[in-house]
C-alpha cells in the first residue's frame, strides 16, 4: 500500500484542492525568491574573487620620476590608496583581487622607490610601495592597467617674498 505525503498548510485553501494534496501555494514562490537572493548576492563575489594581479613592473622617467605599471586579469576599478610618512610607503588596496606573482617583493633602487610588495588576505590585495621618502604621486586607471607615478626627490617649490 502506498501512503500519500500530506503537506501542511497555513495559506487558505483554493478552491477544488483540499488540504494536503501538494506543497503550500507560496511555497514554489519563497523557493525561487530564496535561490534568486543567493545566486545574485553569490555570483559577483564569485566573479570577484577571480580577478588577479598578474604583473608589476617600473620605469624610470626624467627627473628622478618611477613609473609602477600593475596588471590585472580583468578591468580594474579604483584601488582605495593612502600614503604614511614614517616608513614612507604608499599603499594601494584591491578589494576581491587575488595575487598571481612569481615572487611577492620586488626591488626597484630608481628615484624615490626602493620596493614594491604585493600581499593577499582578508579577500583583498595591497600593494605597497617603500620610498626613502613620501613624494607627491599620481595614479591612472586604464582597463585593466594601474599606473602609479611617484615624483622625483627633488620638489622645487617657488617663494614670493615681499620687501
Amino acid at each position: 500500500m502506498i501512503t500519500k505525503m500530506k503537506w501542511l498548510s497555513l495559506l487558505p485553501l483554493r478552491s477544488g484542492i483540499e488540504a494536503g494534496d501538494g506543497p503550500p501555494r507560496g511555497w514554489a514562490i519563497v523557493a525561487t525568491a530564496i535561490s534568486t537572493l543567493f545566486l545574485a548576492t553569490c555570483f559577483p563575489l564569485v566573479h570577484a574573487q577571480n580577478v588577479t594581479l598578474d604583473s608589476i613592473s617600473y620605469s624610470s622617467l626624467p627627473g628622478e620620476r618611477v613609473r609602477v605599471h600593475l596588471s590585472l586579469s580583468e578591468p580594474a576599478k579604483e584601488p582605495l590608496s593612502f600614503a604614511i610618512d614614517d616608513p614612507a610607503r604608499v599603499a594601494l588596496d584591491f578589494p576581491g583581487v587575488t595575487v598571481n606573482l612569481p615572487r611577492k617583493t620586488q626591488t626597484i633602487g630608481v628615484g624615490m622607490a626602493r620596493s614594491v610588495t604585493a600581499v593577499e588576505a582578508g579577500g583583498r590585495t595591497r600593494v605597497v610601495l617603500n620610498l626613502i621618502k613620501l613624494v607627491p604621486y599620481t595614479m591612472e586607471v586604464s582597463g585593466r592597467d594601474v599606473i602609479l607615478t611617484l615624483e622625483g626627490g627633488q620638489t622645487t617649490q617657488s617663494r614670493d617674498f615681499i620687501a
